[in-house]
């Protein structure tokens, strides 16, 4: 990898996550093969693959666990089996300890509000486009999904800092 790449590679990284966040809700399953273009092409940039695929592992199958949970509970229902959401776990998972490297700053009552904000706006932006419906409406979804992202978020930091990325 090039030094340019490396020195940018955070750049890079947050904005391959958003290419995989908007194509996956907006084209869900038919966004497959570009979502998993995106997961390579970070595989083949990336300075730290090796732990890349270690955290990416964890973090999105906890978070498939998590998701299947809440369907499970009523508390999302899908059109279709949601495939594009499993690959969007692992593209979660490669912006950790790259684009949100940020997060390992900050203390753990931060990082559960962050994760409570941004992981729920995150599912009710989902809703807006009709890639998941919730069927508790969106308070109650809101309040259910707040309480998981927060705890989530805190536990996946704490994943990366497991690793020592630097």
């Amino acid at each position: 990898m090039s030094d340019i790449t490396k020195q940018y590679f955070f750049m890079i990284n947050a904005i391959m996550f958003q290419v995989c966040w908007w194509s996956a809700v907006l084209w869900q399953n038919a966004a497959i093969p570009l979502l998993v273009l995106m997961l390579a092409l970070h595989l083949w940039l990336s300075p730290t693959r090796k732990a890349d695929l270690i955290l990416m592992g964890k973090v999105s199958v906890a978070g498939i666990v998590m998701d299947t949970i809440l369907t499970v509970l009523g508390v999302f229902q899908f059109a279709q089996i949601p495939i594009w959401l499993a690959l969007l776990w692992l593209c979660f998972a490669m912006s950790l300890p790259h684009s949100l490297l940020f997060l390992k700053a900050f203390s753990p009552v931060f990082t559960f509000a962050f994760g409570s904000v941004f992981g729920c706006l995150s599912y009710l932006a989902g809703a807006n486009f009709n890639a998941v419906n919730l069927p508790l409406g969106w308070q109650m979804s809101s309040a259910i999904l707040m309480l998981c992202w927060g705890c989530f978020l805190l536990w996946s930091v704490a994943q990366t800092r497991r690793l020592q990325y630097d």
